[in-house]
């Protein structure tokens, strides 16, 4: 959570034509290999070189590029280039540095450089990189580890040969924000959403992966109960209020006491329980990558009485959610958190 060489032996012949309406640049010729296309977003970018181990050219305007299994992929800019990673079917700054973590130094630097190049200044509407800016990177490099990068030599020299004395760079938070409403709705989203009508009158037992398997009591497990945007999080035998609201099927949620909100996306629907990864941004939610980044959102006793006592054999049951409150052993007696 967020706190986010093979050799080949056949070589691409790239033809490139100088006709301004065609944004890719270069044509693509290699083997008759079948390939695959991979897409680089900030919001898609246009007119992006890249490079891997058989294939090169620009990236259309859909901002795909083209690769082969088990490749790498370099991008660039004239003479800038990013990190090299992992060909895949997405692509953002992200993988470029190996985090998920969007305001990460490296991370930042990345988008603002994609961000300022955008031909009309709307990065909203895609990226798209005019052939005469790879013409000022010509012989140029950047360090985009620099936690001052704007005052960087090598970025000044930079931005004054592709756009003069008007040249600037957009803001690391202006970057960033854009960056995480783009991933938001670019990324391959879960199958199942959180929806007003799932958790309306609803209660849920909160399991985190450290607890799976703990000899503990249902009643002994945090919970939350939601009712007409409001919240009641129930945590240690006490009863905390709060608000809750969802957009774009990730669910925020601000508790009474607690500086920031936590968003929650759902990642898979099981039997009696929601996987679900919780982060301080909507995109951070979407991102959980090891087991032990998930949390369990039970709407069943059963499926949660399995997950807490290693002894348990029985499979976990197919309760609808919410049709139980958490807090007692029978379904729905009375509201988590009132136990003696």
């Amino acid at each position: 959570m967020l706190q986010f060489s093979h050799l080949y032996k056949f070589k691409p012949v790239a033809f490139c034509v100088s006709a301004s309406w065609i944004f890719t640049g270069c044509v693509d010729v290699t083997s008759s290999h079948q390939h695959n296309t991979g897409k680089f977003i900030d919001s898609p970018v246009v007119g992006l070189a890249y490079e891997t181990e058989t294939m090169s050219g620009r990236t259309n305007l859909r901002g795909e590029f083209k690769y082969q299994d088990d490749e790498t992929v370099a991008f660039s800019v004239g003479d800038i280039v990013l990190p090299r990673t992992v060909a895949q079917p997405i692509v953002t700054p992200l993988n470029l540095v190996n985090t998920n973590n969007p305001e990460n130094t490296e991370v930042v630097n990345i988008l603002r450089f994609l961000q300022t190049l955008d031909k009309d200044g709307d990065p909203s509407n895609g990226i798209e990189i005019d052939p005469s800016v790879h013409e000022a990177a010509e012989g140029k490099s950047l360090d985009f580890s620099s936690e001052d990068f704007a005052a960087e030599s090598s970025t000044q020299d930079f931005l004054l040969e592709a756009f003069g004395d008007s040249g600037s760079l957009v803001g690391s938070v202006q970057a960033v924000e854009h960056f995480m409403v783009s991933m938001e709705f670019s990324v391959e989203r879960p199958t199942y959403d959180f929806s007003h009508g799932l958790l309306n009158s609803k209660s849920f037992y909160i399991l985190t992966q450290s607890e799976v398997g703990a000899k503990r009591s249902i009643n002994d497990l945090d919970s939350f109960h939601f009712e007409d945007g409001q919240l009641s999080y129930f945590k240690d035998g006490m009863s905390v209020g709060g608000e809750y609201d969802v957009s774009n099927g990730i669910l925020s949620i601000d508790v009474d006491g607690e500086e920031s909100t936590q968003y929650i996306a759902i990642h898979e629907e099981e039997n009696g329980f929601l996987n679900t990864c919780w982060a301080s941004t909507p995109l951070g939610s979407l991102l959980c990558e090891t087991e032990e980044d998930y949390v369990k959102l039970f709407y069943s006793t059963q499926s949660a009485s399995y997950f807490l006592d290693s002894t348990y054999s029985e499979s976990p049951g197919n309760e609808e959610p919410g049709n139980e409150e958490p807090g007692n052993e029978e379904p729905g007696n009375e509201e988590p958190g009132n136990e003696e």
